[in-house]
């Protein structure tokens, strides 16, 4: 159940400059991904007809026993090295067959010379999130937001769906999990006493510091306590998945550990998510390993864990194909019947933003987006290549939740806004339909 990835230079660009900079034996925080990958139809084979919330638990297994064997040989090495004061911090992946470690140049060096190895990487790649517009205070009016009312969400409710039994898995700054808005609705796992994982500062609180998580879990699940009404599905549950955000970047690997928590938390296995919202990417310019990246979404899919992704903030400054940010340029589990190109599903449902009279807002980045030239998938041939996004929803002058108290709101706009407007809607689909 393997398949190929044609090898390259292993060190890449990023991370020669960063040795560049820095002392021989400090350490750097890389990522090591290997050159073979579980092939991702016979995956989806292997958990064919398998209830949805077992086939993630399976998915997990799998891919784990998968990377445990590819792993071992490099992973001796860097535990002797580690003894050696070379190495630190070794964390491995199955969600992709990779393992993170902090290392020395001539350990990188070593590893340079591997043929197992698909590429090493810099850990860290810059991210820009959206800030709030200004402070709303509590409404007592009790309104409901224009973004909840334009996507019609409360004739759902009226029928009875509200997100019951669905958990999101959130993946952003982390949760303002006191907010009298959130509270109630917040993942509970004994494990996990508040509600999901800081994989930024490896601890079990997951508390917001920025506020762009709470803005988004709000607008999935924020039940109008305050006085503004704010989620799509107020009876859904967040499991908040802190990633770093406090430096303008954000580590790769802290991502692919938060999917693979949602797809099967490490302490409670069958506990995981029904879906991702991800409010975050990285433009072409910033060096993202897309086929990794594609890789991964591959993977989680095979779970029956679909992605919600964030297009990107580009409009007129990058443009197609390469005006999508990754991993938003990954294929939907859909074909587009329009699409011209041909190309293989995948698992992203990547989401541009609109405002309140329907218009596309002038920052949302458009598609479509190629795949010819990065291996092992060359498909999506451009032009005419992928349509994308997928979806398009509320964007822009988004009221939500605040970080920094717990019953005020904030405005922000981006397509960070308009992703979790949609993981909304597959989570009150959901509640409709639970297989």
């Amino acid at each position: 159940m393997i398949s190929w990835i044609p090898g390259f230079a292993l060190v890449s660009p990023q991370l020669e400059r960063v040795m560049s900079r820095k002392k021989p034996d400090e350490l750097i925080g890389i990522n090591i991904v290997f050159q073979v990958q579980m092939n991702s139809q016979e995956l989806r084979a292997a958990v064919a007809g398998l209830p949805r919330r077992e086939k993630r638990v399976r998915v997990a297994e799998i891919l784990k026993e998968f990377s445990d064997s590819q792993q071992q040989a490099a992973l001796e090495y860097l535990e002797a090295m580690a003894k050696q004061g070379s190495v630190a911090d070794i964390r491995t992946f199955w969600i992709n067959n990779a393992i993170y470690c902090r290392a020395s140049a001539a350990v990188i060096a070593d590893l340079d010379q591997r043929d197992d190895i698909y590429y090493i990487d810099y850990d860290l790649k810059p991210v820009e999130l959206e800030r709030p517009l200004y402070a709303v205070p509590p409404d007592v009016t009790r309104e409901i937001d224009w973004g909840v009312l334009k996507i019609r969400a409360d004739l759902v409710w009226s029928l009875g769906y509200t997100g019951q039994g669905v958990v999101v898995g959130m993946i952003d700054t982390g949760v303002n999990y006191n907010h009298v808005d959130l509270s109630d609705h917040m993942w509970n796992d004994p494990n996990y006493p508040n509600h999901g994982w800081n994989f930024e500062l490896n601890s079990n609180n997951p508390m917001d510091e920025q506020g762009h998580g709470t803005h988004t879990a709000g607008t999935v699940a924020s039940d109008g306590t305050a006085g503004s009404q704010c989620g799509v599905a107020p009876d859904a549950q967040i499991m908040a998945l802190r990633v770093r955000t406090q430096a303008d970047s954000i580590a790769e690997s802290q991502v692919w550990a938060a999917m693979e928590f949602v797809v099967s938390p490490p302490l409670s296995p069958a506990n995981g998510g029904d879906l991702i919202s991800m409010s975050l990417g990285w433009q072409y310019a910033w060096a993202p390993q897309r086929a990794t990246w594609r890789t991964s979404c591959d993977n989680v899919g095979a779970a029956d864990v679909v992605m919600i992704v964030a297009a990107g903030n580009e409009r007129g400054t990058n443009y197609p194909p390469e005006a999508l940010r990754c991993p938003g340029d990954v294929p939907s589990p859909w074909r587009h019947p329009e699409n011209g190109a041909m190309g293989a599903l995948s698992d992203v449902v990547t989401i541009g933003a609109t405002d309140s009279l329907d218009n596309i807002a002038s920052f949302s980045s458009p598609g479509p987006v190629t795949w010819q030239s990065v291996a092992p998938f060359n498909d999506y041939t451009y032009p005419p290549g992928l349509t994308t996004p997928d979806v398009s929803a509320p964007g822009v002058n988004v009221k939500s939740c605040a970080y920094n108290n717990t019953s005020g709101y904030t405005l922000m706009s981006g397509t960070s806004m308009a992703t979790p407007h949609t993981a909304g809607v597959v989570a009150l689909m959901l509640s409709r339909k639970p297989g």
